[in-house]
């Protein structure tokens, strides 16, 4: 489950599961309002849980992908990087690989 999809969860459970707050947070300000909430309300929840660093700077995503070759492999990530400038220039994006076997990257 995402960040994004627990604090849309959440914050329609704050609301009796009414529909109309079924949307994304999308301001900064009910991102945090909401993420306090969800961090007193469940005492095990933090921010590194959820792939987040302590001051929401950073997140980190994780992507499965088949298994490619080189080539292939430095394609997609120039694709992914080509997508974040034009759809997102203000994300930093930053890459690196894990072997499937290895337990950590």
């Amino acid at each position: 489950m995402s960040f994004s999809s627990v604090l849309t969860q959440f914050k329609r459970h704050l609301h009796g599961n009414n529909p109309k707050w079924s949307a994304a947070p999308t301001q900064s300000s009910e991102v945090a309002d909401l993420w306090n909430v969800y961090e007193m309300s469940a005492p095990g929840n933090n921010p590194k849980s959820l792939g987040l660093n302590d001051d929401f700077s950073s997140a980190l995503l994780n992507l499965g992908v088949i298994r490619l070759n080189s080539p292939d492999l430095l394609q997609l990530q120039d694709n992914i990087q080509a997508w974040f400038q034009q759809q997102a220039p203000d994300i930093s994006v930053a890459m690196r690989y894990c072997s499937p076997i290895s337990a950590r990257c």
